[in-house]
């Protein structure tokens, strides 16, 4: 039987190597506690995806309110794009004073998909969080909403004439502020049917659509079951606690920071390493709503 060290380089290219039809997209979840590197393993497969794939288009989900995690990117530049009528600002929390990063703003998720670039980390922040896969629908078995016309991110990618066909990956920093495990339809916002009903749906079946999702979270409990049993691939990083995986504990346990195990559905297992270095930059900025 092959080693671990062995099975796992090869399952986590098939992540980001050679385009597979029959395959499809990946949709992958990276599980760490505090200064595992989850964020670095991130960072290695959107690297990894603009070297071996320069036409496939990169978006990055920030956490607003957390240290920009975009700007540790080692081998490519980032572009910063938001949606008309979100205000927010940049503040440089080494210096002590804002920042003014240049800023392209869009009206739309189709004028979003031909403003991004390739070979380039696309980083997006819209207004609502249901931006980044769909909107409730009624074919979707959801109540209709005032906003229910309105496409999302995955959802775009999947079905627009426009972006049919291409490859694209959604990266997901904090998949826990998307995604959280407790929710309810108490607000217009309804948010147990994003949830529970729509999101899955498009998570599940983005991958044949050649729509790639990588997210990353704290542990298996930090999103909603709905969500985490559509994810296929999952890399556990040191502090994580392994769960309906061939994965065990002392595995995880055995993990120094930037070492991960990796599981296809569960399945087959291995061990990876992230020899990339993903230092904060020299000046750190935080996002945040006016």
């Amino acid at each position: 039987m092959p080693r671990p060290d062995v099975i796992g380089p090869q399952l986590y290219k098939k992540i980001w190597g050679k385009y597979d039809n029959n395959w499809g997209a990946s949709v992958v979840c990276v599980v760490g506690g505090q200064g595992s590197a989850k964020t670095a393993c991130c960072l290695d497969l959107a690297e990894k995806k603009l070297s071996e794939h320069p036409k496939e288009k990169i978006f990055w989900h920030d956490t607003v309110g957390s240290p920009c995690q975009f700007m540790k990117v080692k081998k490519y530049p980032w572009r910063i794009f938001v949606e008309e009528g979100v205000d927010i600002e940049f503040y440089n929390i080494t210096k002590l004073k804002p920042e003014y990063p240049q800023i392209t703003f869009f009206s739309d998720i189709e004028s979003l998909f031909h403003l991004a670039q390739y070979k380039t980390i696309n980083v997006v922040y819209f207004k609502s969080r249901k931006s980044w896969v769909a909107y409730n629908k009624k074919k979707y078995g959801c109540s209709q909403d005032d906003e229910t016309e309105k496409q999302g991110l995955i959802e775009f990618l999947m079905n627009g004439n426009v972006a049919a066909g291409e490859w694209q990956t959604i990266f997901i920093d904090e998949m826990e502020s998307l995604f959280p495990p407790d929710v309810n339809n108490r607000t217009i916002d309804k948010w147990w049917d994003w949830t529970v009903v729509t999101s899955p749906h498009f998570i599940k079946e983005c991958r044949k659509s050649r729509v790639g999702l990588v997210g990353n979270y704290h542990k298996h409990s930090s999103i909603h079951h709905r969500i985490s049993e559509k994810l296929m691939f999952h890399i556990w990083g040191l502090g994580s606690i392994p769960k309906n995986t061939r994965v065990n504990q002392s595995m995880v346990d055995q993990c120094n920071r930037g070492e991960f195990c990796i599981d296809h559905d569960g399945a087959k297992f291995g061990k990876i390493e992230i020899l990339t270095v993903y230092n904060p930059p020299s000046e750190e900025w935080v996002v945040r709503y006016k």
